[in-house]
Formats: C-alpha cells, sequence, structure tokens
C-alpha cells in the first residue's frame, strides 16, 4: 500500500504502523497521554495543516511513541510530550498523526 502513490494518513496507532514498516521504530513510552495536548505546528506551510490553528488542542490517546523516523520523513507538528506529534513524507504523500484529528475532543477535530 506505501508504494501505490496514492496519499495516506495514518492516525495514532497508524502513526506508529507506517514508522514501523517503513524503517523507524517505536518503543513503549515513558508517559503513557490520555487527555488534551497542545499541537504545535513545526511546518505550517505543510499542506496536511492547511488552515488548521497552531497551537491548537488536540487528542492523545497511545502508549507507544515513534522513536526514530523512517527515511524521507519529517517532523511537522511536535507536543509536550511527542516530538514526532506529527510527521511527513510529502514526496510519497504519507502523512502520520500520533493524535486524534477526528474526534470532537480535539478543537478542530470531528
Amino acid at each position: 500500500v506505501f508504494n501505490l502513490g496514492l496519499p495516506i494518513l495514518g492516525i495514532c496507532y497508524g502513526m506508529q504502523t507506517i514508522a514501523h514498516y517503513l524503517g523507524g521504530s517505536v518503543i513503549p513510552a515513558d508517559h503513557h497521554e490520555y487527555g488534551k495536548a497542545g499541537l504545535s505546528i513545526v511546518d505550517e506551510e505543510c499542506p496536511i495543516f492547511k488552515d488548521v490553528t497552531n497551537f491548537e488542542t488536540v487528542w492523545m490517546s497511545h502508549g507507544d511513541r515513534v522513536d526514530a523516523l523512517p527515511d524521507g520523513f519529517r517532523v511537522i507538528g511536535t507536543s509536550e510530550n511527542s516530538p514526532y506529534a506529527a510527521i511527513a513524507n510529502e514526496e510519497k504523500k504519507i502523512y502520520a498523526f500520533q493524535y486524534h484529528p477526528e474526534v470532537v475532543h480535539s478543537v478542530e477535530g470531528a
């Protein structure tokens, strides 16, 4: 699926799956996150964040975390406890969020 050229968005475990299968690493988190977090957008020009407010409140729910990014990926968003809150490989159109943008607990979600 990663080589089909289709845009991919991984959310939470999806981000960890992308990182693992594409050569990054995932480890148990020292601090399990369950609740609100502030998202700091590192790259406001990244198209996945078009019209998204920087420092928005997002919902985290995870016990594992990405420890090393796969080749070709870069950080596009962070939070206080997640240095890899959002990552991207724009050449392959693969994006991933550790947080849940699809839920109402994320201010601009659902």
